[in-house]
This record gives C-alpha cells, sequence and structure tokens, in this order.
C-alpha cells in the first residue's frame, strides 16, 4: 500500500465542513485544576466498551482541559439537553474564564471530584485509563466510576452543520 501524506490531500476546512454534516451529541467535559473546576463543550465523545464500562474523548492539546484533564486523571461527562443550548455556548466560549463558566449553574461533585451539571440529561464520572496523541489532540480513554441520567427524558441537544440545536423529533 503507497504511503500518501493526508495533509496534502484534504484542507482543514474541507474536513470540518465534511464532518459538519455529521449529527453528534453535546456534551460538557469538567474537570478540575489548581484554580478550581474546569469545563469545555465538545462533540468528541463515544461509548467504547460496556465490559469494562469505558468512554472516550478527545481535547485539543492546547486547551486548558486538556492539561487539566492530563493532571487530575478524572473528567465527568455531562450530556446535555435541548433546553441547556446557553450551558453547551457558554462552556464553548473562547476566551470566556473558567469561574464565569460556572458562574450560577448548580453543581454536584463526582466521586472523582469532578463537576458533575445538575439537569444534564445524564452524566458518566470517569477515570483515565489511557492518553493517546492524535495530531492537534489526544485521546483520553477512561473507566466509568459511575453513571446516572434524567426521568424526564429531555429531547437530546446536538452538533449539527456548526450549530447547537436541539433534535427536532417531530
Amino acid at each position: 500500500m503507497a504511503h500518501v501524506d493526508p495533509v496534502s490531500i484534504v484542507s482543514q476546512d474541507d474536513l470540518r465542513q465534511a464532518m459538519s454534516r455529521l449529527p453528534t451529541g453535546v456534551v460538557v467535559v469538567t474537570s478540575f485544576d489548581e484554580g478550581g473546576p474546569v469545563g469545555m463543550t465538545i462533540n468528541s465523545f463515544t461509548s467504547v466498551s460496556f465490559a469494562p464500562p469505558r468512554v472516550l474523548i478527545c481535547l485539543n492539546r492546547n486547551s486548558r482541559g486538556y492539561f487539566a484533564i492530563e493532571k487530575s486523571g478524572v473528567y465527568a461527562i455531562n450530556i446535555l439537553g435541548g433546553s441547556q443550548q446557553e450551558i453547551a455556548r457558554r462552556f464553548a466560549t473562547p476566551g470566556l474564564d473558567q469561574a464565569a463558566r460556572f458562574q450560577g449553574i448548580g453543581q454536584q461533585t463526582g466521586i472523582t471530584g469532578s463537576p458533575l451539571i445538575e439537569g444534564a440529561s445524564a452524566w458518566l464520572d470517569c477515570c483515565v485509563t489511557h492518553i493517546y496523541p492524535a495530531g492537534t489532540h489526544g485521546v483520553f480513554f477512561a473507566d466509568v466510576l459511575g453513571a446516572n441520567h434524567d426521568t424526564w427524558d429531555e429531547t437530546p441537544l446536538i452538533y449539527y452543520r456548526r450549530d447547537m440545536q436541539p433534535l427536532d423529533m417531530g
């Protein structure tokens, strides 16, 4: 098989545009560092295994969240519902400091010490098992130590065509 340099084939913008056509769920990944709670909105999250319970996230290697999770070894996944667009946008706002991201948002502390956002459709409390570099990002595999979900079955919040919106179930 011939080696082809992918950088010479597709631009970052073309890849972003193509991937924007894949609807994904929206989560806020949270952890902590010496400055307090840390959180960011991501859509690069997936379940890997049910036995053992394992998930993964991908984070930009230049983000504060990357460094916080690398150092603490833990994170929580807060799966957001359709009514939580404002929370998703706040945690996705570049340059907004972490204290402002969490201001006025109810939270509990998971068994790992990671913040769990009150009102999330579901949450997973996780302990990192492996970190793999992947270009500009790092992949964090983690075992799920705790999980819970809502009882009201809210409409999901999705990321599609570079925007977050409730999924139209009708």
